[in-house]
């Protein structure tokens, strides 16, 4: 078959462009260091490495999860340790003022301590995080918890205005976490104890006498009940912070096996892609010289 000029010079530029193709992909290989470039490289290791680069987002965001779950449980974790050496207070004192044992003229200053420690634990119980929403809510996270009505009668003021339901954080394929909790037990402790504070500063009021001694004794019941309740919070939190860590490490060590999966199946072998892209430059060299000598040939070239 005759092969007219211009086809020869289609067929030389077509044969041109695609070893400049070639020697353009190597270059890239050598400078990213990855072997597949575009899926038709190669189909199996594509769709392998998209995989892995998949499993890798999942995995990076399960810790970024695991590290904000961290640091709240750790807050929350603080403020209830904080509440729990307040109750024990709030424990001993009561625990003095109802034994009997103290004259009622030291009644008033005992409630002035216990008034002190009342609003301390209200403020630890109504704490936020450093977003702003409250700790110890339940999910209804910018609601304040513990909330006062002055207007209704001494013992009945204070509710708890969150809710007991939770809230769960993705931290691995199928596990999660538990992320708030709440202090609906305040709520009864608090009334508890402004009733046996007002009591206390009533005058002539007798800690021998069985009203008073009631009162107090209630309070003090309701003390104990809410601390073995805070310090059932602190254990499960410390448990979760337990659980996330060994999460954390095993995330941690599944990306870096993922990695060096990454590696295996699409980091190129640069000795060897030096190789093609020197091959490809002569190759292309060779043919534009061919090419160069070709069309200078004419009929008195032969004759």
């Amino acid at each position: 078959m005759r092969v007219t000029s211009n086809q020869y010079h289609s067929i030389m530029i077509g044969v041109s462009q695609r070893a400049q193709s070639q020697i353009a992909d190597a270059m890239v290989r050598m400078a990213t260091r990855q072997r597949i470039l575009r899926t038709s490289d190669d189909v199996i290791g594509s769709v392998r490495l998209a995989l892995l680069i998949q499993q890798d987002g999942a995995r990076e965001q399960y810790r970024d999860n695991i590290g904000k779950l961290t640091s709240r449980l750790q807050l929350a974790e603080s403020r209830m340790t904080g509440l729990g050496t307040g109750l024990g207070d709030v424990h001993d004192l009561l625990l003095w003022a109802s034994d009997g044992s103290k004259p009622p003229q030291d009644l008033p200053a005992i409630a002035q301590t216990l008034e002190t420690l009342r609003r301390s634990l209200v403020s630890t119980a109504n704490a936020k995080d450093g977003e702003g929403n409250y700790l110890f809510s339940g999910t209804a996270i910018k609601t304040q918890p513990i909330q006062y009505d002055e207007t209704k009668p001494v013992g009945s003021r204070y509710t708890y205005a969150g809710n007991d339901r939770q809230q769960e954080v993705i931290v691995g394929d199928g596990m999660t976490e538990v992320a708030n909790d709440n202090m609906k037990e305040m709520a009864d402790l608090l009334n508890k104890l402004e009733h046996a504070i007002e009591t206390m500063n009533t005058p002539g009021a007798d800690p021998n006498d069985d009203a008073v001694r009631a009162v107090l004794v209630a309070a003090l019941d309701a003390s104990d009940a809410t601390r073995n309740a805070v310090d059932a919070k602190i254990a499960r939190s410390g448990n979760a912070r337990s659980t996330l860590k060994l999460f954390d490490d095993m995330h941690q060590e599944a990306q870096v096996a993922g990695a060096e999966a990454v590696l295996d199946v699409g980091q190129a072998d640069i000795a060897q892609v030096y190789e093609e892209y020197m091959n490809y430059r002569v190759a292309l060299e060779a043919t534009q010289k061919i090419y160069a000598q070709v069309i200078q040939m004419s009929l008195f070239n032969v004759l």
